[in-house]
């Protein structure tokens, strides 16, 4: 699926766009994700937290709109199903939504 092999650059773009849903704020990321991991009983670690906005709609809501992110991120999802284009799209967010939540957390102490 990757068209770059720059996988900081990915991890890196995927987080920008995480704070674009955001409106910029590393604050208001942080503290969404927090109060769904403390309320919320489908969300048992933060990477399933996250993977439970990106599902419910806190993020690309069309199929569409993932494939325009993905491939901004330098992935190619024109090879691939709109099924396995969620997957992926949903599990980047996730994966690295909680590399960026960590950073952020960390950077607070």
């Amino acid at each position: 699926m990757r068209t770059t092999t720059n996988r900081k650059e990915i991890i890196a773009k995927v987080q920008e766009t995480i704070l674009e849903y955001f409106d910029g704020s590393k604050e208001e990321f942080a503290e969404q994700v927090e109060y769904l991991l403390n309320q919320h009983p489908d969300c048992p670690t933060l990477y399933h937290t996250i993977l439970y906005m990106v599902q419910g709609g806190m993020f690309a809501c069309y199929s569409s709109t993932a494939e325009r992110e993905m491939a901004a991120w330098g992935l190619n999802p024109e090879r691939y199903s709109d099924d396995k284009n969620w997957q992926t799209y949903c599990h980047l967010i996730a994966r690295d939504g909680e590399r960026f939540y960590n950073k952020i957390k960390k950077q607070a102490i």
